[in-house]
């Protein structure tokens, strides 16, 4: 049977054979087939490739967890801005969910950890040999500030001057630190202690400057500058107001603040003039509020590192410590300035010891005059009772 174009409908009815096919079409099946087989060879590897990336990213993410949780509580933070709303947190460094962005994308912790020291050199940059500069800021006299400083002075790498500036400007303070950099000798921390009476114009022995307040512009010399500020106060104003007193009598014996061998506190009287100690409780108590208040209120101002400039010093804590207890104190001191620990001495002799009554003869007098004046009852009165027995 013919097709109506004359063809044979058997021959067109049976299956065409590769054989049969010219060339043009065999290489046009070959190339079909191989396009095939590539297109699913490509759509196998973007298969892979998308688990891979998404595998790798929950990697990377789970690194910036890690990371960030490594760094949060070092000794810095990615900008210092951040110390103004509130994001130190006890001078630490700042790590919030925000901080994976400061970094450009890049989530390990060496790059983290350079761009936050980057961004606190670039926000206040640090004295450029990194020692220490420091001032011991004194309640009032008799607070062991002299005992402290010949302690300082026993270290090989500190200098730790007396009170050099009392009659002199802020401006020859930072003069003074300038000039220990410029030294031939390097030390690693260099100091001078000053009353904060001296410095408020309130004190005779800052003639040149009675009436005038030099403390405002002090601590803005100490912030510039970053240097340390240790704030060095008796808790027992009573006793401090006691200790002033036979102070001045022990100058008026001996004409001198300072007893290396002893000699000098046994000529002082046991008789303490009364009225004038009750008079000096009033002042001590008012002295030690004052350089609690502002001393807190530096404390809140760190150095660029985010660290902290200002340590709040009880005389009790180093007089009255066992010695372990002392030398550890003093060893956490030694570090805060920057100097490696090593044992501290002093020669001098302490004038009056923890139980007033082994060198006050009238100490009943006294407690009746205080709680005359004070109260019995009151924090004063309580206060000397401690000290009694």
């Amino acid at each position: 049977k013919l097709s109506p174009s004359g063809r044979d409908r058997s021959r067109m009815d049976r299956p065409v054979t590769w054989m049969q096919l010219d060339t043009t079409l065999q290489v046009g099946v070959v190339i079909a087939a191989l396009c095939s087989a590539l297109s699913l060879l490509l759509s196998i590897v973007t298969f892979c490739l998308a688990g891979l990336r998404v595998e790798r990213e929950y990697s990377s993410r789970a690194a910036a967890v890690d990371a960030a949780r490594q760094i949060r509580g070092m000794d810095y933070a990615p900008d210092a801005a951040v110390a103004l709303h509130g994001k130190y947190l006890d001078g630490r460094a700042y790590s919030g969910d925000d901080f994976a962005e400061r970094v450009e994308g890049r989530h390990d912790l060496e790059a983290m950890k350079n761009t936050a020291v980057k961004h606190a050199k670039q926000a206040a940059p640090p004295p450029p040999d990194r020692r220490t500069e420091f001032v011991i800021l004194m309640m009032g006299g008799s607070v062991g500030s002299s005992w402290l400083t010949e302690l300082l002075n026993s270290h090989p790498n500190m200098i730790a001057r007396g009170e050099i500036f009392q009659n002199y400007s802020v401006q020859a303070m930072s003069a003074w630190f300038d000039a220990r950099r410029n030294q031939r000798k390097i030390l690693a921390a260099s100091g001078f202690k000053i009353k904060q009476e001296v410095l408020r114009g309130m004190h005779l022995d800052a003639l040149a400057f009675q009436g005038k307040d030099r403390w405002p512009a002090f601590r803005s010399m100490l912030r510039a500058r970053q240097a340390k500020l240790i704030c060095l106060f008796r808790r027992n104003f009573v006793k401090h107001a006691i200790s002033e007193v036979r102070h001045s009598q022990q100058y008026e014996v001996c004409h001198g603040w300072e007893d290396h061998t002893g000699k000098c506190s046994s000529k002082v009287s046991a008789q303490l003039p009364l009225k004038r100690v009750v008079a000096r409780i009033w002042h001590s108590r008012l002295q030690r509020s004052w350089i609690e208040r502002e001393c807190s209120v530096e404390q809140l101002h760190l150095d660029a590192m985010g660290r902290l400039r200002v340590m709040q010093l009880a005389y009790e804590d180093l007089a009255y410590a066992k010695p372990e207890e002392r030398r550890e104190r003093l060893n956490s001191l030694q570090r805060w300035l920057g100097v490696a620990p090593t044992k501290l001495w002093s020669t001098l002799v302490k004038l009056t010891p923890p139980r007033l009554a082994d060198v006050i003869s009238n100490l009943d007098n006294l407690t009746a005059l205080v709680a005359t004046r004070y109260g019995r009852g009151s924090i004063e009165w309580e206060l000397l009772q401690s000290t009694a027995d």
